[in-house]
C-alpha cells in the first residue's frame, strides 16, 4: 500500500495541475495531500533506521507498526478525498476591491513594509550574529522579534492586504515586500515562514498569469532546502549537522511512534477542542480562560520526555493521538479531510474574502502538518474576523472568479 501511494500520489497531483493549473492550485486538498505525502508517507520508508539506529529509542515493535499504520491511514484518507474532489475551471472577473478598502489596505501594506525594514535594521542583526547556534538564535528571535512585534499576526495581516493590493493592480511586483519576511526567517535558520511566503506568492502568480512556472517553482523549493542545509551545518560536526538540517520530516515523524509507545503522555481532548474553537477570539482568551500561559503545545512536552538535545515539532497524527488516543488517530484525518473537501466543494475562493482565506489556509498547511490542525484552522478565522474586518465584512460578496460549466472530471 505504501509503495502504491508513493507512486500514485505524485502522478495524480502532476496530472491535475498540468491539466487545469488555476483550478488545481485553488483546491486546498492539493496541499493537504502533498504535505501529508512529505511528512507522513515518505518517512515511513526509513523511520525505522532513525528511531532505532540514529536515536536508539526504546520504542516497542508494536508501537512502531501502529505509527506506520496511522500515518499511512492519514495519507490514504486524504488521497481518497482528493480523488473525490474536483478542480473547478475558473475565469477571473474584472472585479476590484472597493476604493476605500483598497486605500486602507495600501496604507497598511506600506506601514508593515516600513515596520519590517525597521525590524531588519534594529533587531535582526543581533539574531544574525548568533545564527551559528540555532537554539540561541531562535530564542533571541522569539524574544526580540516574534513576541515583541506579534510577528505571526503581522504576517497574516500582510498576506491579507497584499492580496487586496496585488489583485487591485494585477501586478506581481507588489509581492516583493514579502521577501522581507523571508530575510527575517533566514536570520535564525528558519524556513516555515519562507515556505508560507513561497506558497502564497506562487498561487497568486499562477492565478494571475495562467502559467504554472513549474520548473522555476521546483528550483525555488530545492534552493530553499539547500539554503536550509548549509546555513545550519556546523563545520566541526558537519555530517551530523547536515543530517539535522534535513531531518525535518523524520524528526516530526518520530513523535508519532513515541506518543503511541508512551500512553501516559496525553492531553485533554475536550480542553484541546475548547481552546481550538476559542482561537476564533483574539487576545489569548483561551489561555486566560484555561490559565495556560503558553497555550497547549504538545511538542514541548514530547521534547522534554525524548530528551534528544533539541526541540521537536510534531504532526497532525501525533496531535490526534496525544489528545484523543489511538482511536482518534484514525478518526481525525476523516474530519480534517472533510473540512478541506467542503471548502473546495463550496468554491469559497470565488469570493474575495474566501480567496484570502484559501490563500492563508494553503500557505499554512505545511506548518499545520508539522504541528496541529484544529487550533491553526480557527486561528485563521480570527485573522479574518478581527484583524481584517474592513475586508471581511465589506468584500464578503465580491466575486473574483466565475465557474465554467465544465470542470475537470475526477480521476
Amino acid at each position: 500500500m505504501q509503495l502504491a501511494l508513493f507512486i500514485a500520489i505524485p502522478i495524480a497531483l502532476f496530472y491535475r495541475i498540468s491539466k487545469n493549473p488555476r483550478g488545481a492550485i485553488l483546491n486546498p486538498l492539493l496541499y493537504l495531500l502533498l504535505f501529508a505525502f512529505l511528512y507522513l508517507l515518505i518517512p515511513n520508508f526509513y523511520i525505522r533506521y532513525v528511531i532505532y539506529d540514529v536515536y536508539s529509542l526504546p520504542i516497542s515493535e508494536r508501537s512502531f507498526e501502529l505509527s506506520q499504520l496511522v500515518c499511512q491511514w492519514h495519507v490514504l484518507v486524504f488521497f481518497v478525498y482528493y480523488l473525490c474532489s474536483k478542480d473547478a475551471k475558473v475565469e477571473l472577473t474584472g472585479n476590484r476591491a472597493y476604493i476605500g478598502v483598497y486605500q486602507l489596505s495600501l496604507f497598511v501594506y506600506a506601514l508593515l513594509t516600513l515596520l519590517y525594514l525597521f525590524i531588519l535594521l534594529k533587531d535582526v542583526p543581533a539574531v544574525w550574529a548568533v545564527r551559528g547556534n540555532r537554539e540561541e538564535a531562535l530564542g533571541l528571535f522569539h524574544s526580540t522579534v516574534q513576541s515583541r512585534y506579534k510577528l505571526a499576526i503581522l504576517n497574516y495581516i500582510m498576506f491579507g492586504v497584499t492580496t487586496v493590493v496585488v489583485w487591485q493592480r494585477r501586478k506581481l511586483i507588489y509581492l516583493l515586500p514579502l521577501a522581507l519576511i523571508c530575510v527575517m526567517d533566514f536570520s535564525h535558520g528558519g524556513r516555515t515562514m519562507t515556505f508560507m511566503v513561497f506558497v502564497f506568492c506562487y498561487i497568486n502568480i499562477v492565478l494571475i498569469t495562467k502559467k504554472l512556472y513549474l520548473k522555476y517553482a521546483v528550483i525555488s523549493v530545492f534552493l530553499m532546502i539547500l539554503i536550509g542545509l548549509f546555513q545550519r551545518a556546523d563545520l566541526n560536526n558537519f555530517w551530523w549537522s547536515l543530517y539535522m538540517a534535513g531531518a525535518e520530516f523524520s524528526n516530526t515523524r518520530v513523535t508519532t511512534a513515541y506518543i503511541i509507545d508512551t500512553p501516559k503522555l496525553q492531553g485533554s481532548f475536550f480542553q484541546h477542542f475548547a481552546i481550538a474553537f476559542m482561537k476564533i477570539l483574539p487576545g489569548g482568551v483561551s489561555n486566560k480562560v484555561f490559565d495556560i500561559p503558553d497555550g497547549m503545545w504538545y511538542g514541548e512536552e514530547l521534547s522534554e520526555h525524548l530528551d534528544l538535545g533539541f526541540g521537536l515539532a510534531g504532526n497532525i497524527a501525533t496531535e490526534a493521538i496525544f489528545y484523543g488516543g489511538l482511536p482518534f488517530g484514525f478518526i481525525s484525518p476523516l474530519i480534517i479531510g472533510f473540512i478541506y473537501f467542503i471548502i473546495n466543494y463550496l468554491r469559497v475562493y470565488r469570493n474575495f474574502v474566501g480567496l484570502i482565506f484559501v490563500l492563508l489556509l494553503c500557505a499554512k498547511t505545511q506548518d499545520i502538518m508539522r504541528m496541529y490542525f484544529y487550533e491553526n484552522f480557527f486561528y485563521l478565522l480570527q485573522i479574518l474576523i478581527f484583524f481584517l474586518p474592513y475586508i471581511t465584512f465589506v468584500e464578503y460578496n465580491k466575486k473574483m472568479f466565475v465557474l465554467k460549466k465544465t470542470e475537470i472530471p475526477v480521476q
